[in-house]
């Protein structure tokens, strides 16, 4: 059974709202499956395949190095680059940053146990997307990933420009447009500050997928009862409960 940290009675719910890069999708990880497609396609035009696999195993275990000392996407790429050609080539990294981010989405998959949760939460809940990805990329997500199935075009939100999560106007608007009392809408993401904090701040609930190196000052403390930890999206539907059924310890 996945831990859990519960206090008292699981919070009533209407509307369980997702945040869909890094907590329903493996966001991450689709991009490095797409920069290892892109630096494909670029260093297969040299030919040698064996040569050319072993090359871009060792550009993608030096973006990974990068992004774990903090650097940026862009960075990262660079110091790839340089391990493809020598040298980093500053028109070469900025092609395949754009050549992966397009194939990003076709490489998005589940998180492990996200498309579980969401069929077993689907028939009880209203279930919705607030998202701070674009539009164009968020729909095609919904569409790859068949997300029709748990969550309706209507409730999939992506963040206009100028107002992204955390911003509480933001959270506000989905919870009208929804027509759910923010009290009865929960927040569910891996983001403390954006997901949480938002949704808090905003008269929401909230449920964090903490990641094991996440670690902000005492979260429970600074946003009371409203807030949920779980290691795991699986852990989500115990809970919770819905809106209109008694409480249970």
């Amino acid at each position: 059974m996945v831990p859990v940290r519960r206090d008292g009675a699981r919070r009533a719910a209407a509307v369980v709202c997702f945040d869909l890069s890094g907590t329903l999708v493996a966001w991450d990880a689709a991009y490095e499956a797409a920069l290892r497609a892109a630096m494909g396609e670029w260093v297969g035009r040299w030919g040698d395949e064996g040569a050319a696999e072993t090359l871009i195993e060792e550009a993608l275990l030096h973006y990974k190095k990068s992004r774990k000392r903090g650097k940026s996407k862009t960075a990262g790429i660079r110091d790839a680059v340089a391990v493809l050609q020598t040298v980093s080539d500053e028109r070469t990294a900025r092609h395949l940053a754009k050549e992966a981010k397009r194939l990003q989405p076709r490489k998005a998959a589940f998180v492990a146990g996200a498309e579980e949760t969401l069929r077993q939460l689907s028939g009880r809940y209203r279930l919705a997307i607030l998202t701070n990805l674009e539009e164009a990329t968020a729909k095609e997500l919904w569409l790859r990933l068949k997300l029709h199935r748990f969550v309706q075009e209507k409730d999939l939100f992506a963040a206009p420009p100028g107002m992204k999560k955390p911003e509480t106007r933001l959270f506000r608007a989905v919870a009208a447009t929804l027509g759910t009392p923010p009290r009865h809408c929960v927040m569910v993401g891996d983001s403390y500050r954006r997901d949480v904090v938002g949704a808090i701040r905003s008269g929401w609930q909230a449920v964090w997928i903490r990641q094991a190196e996440a670690r902000p000052s005492s979260p429970r403390s600074a946003l009371g009862r409203h807030l949920r930890i779980a290691p795991s999206i699986l852990a989500l539907p115990r809970l919770i409960r819905p809106a209109d059924r008694p409480r249970t310890m």
